[in-house]
């Protein structure tokens, strides 16, 4: 069985978005270590744009 190609867009996508959700919940993460509540907590709320594009570029995938 042959299975369909992942257009290009999707790739970069998902790239560009684990990245960033990666960087922003280990910067949460470091920054609570720390002891910097309140900027660990503004990273892991800067997490979350990454997180639902994410989402929502595979709901876009599973659509076609």
């Amino acid at each position: 069985m042959l299975r369909a190609r992942v257009p290009l867009y999707l790739v970069a996508g998902r790239i560009v978005f684990v990245t960033g959700l990666s960087f922003a919940v280990a910067a949460a993460i470091f920054l609570l270590l720390g002891g910097y509540v309140l900027w660990a907590a503004i990273a892991g709320v800067c997490a979350l744009p990454f997180l639902a594009l994410m989402f929502l570029i595979e709901r876009v995938r599973t659509e076609d």
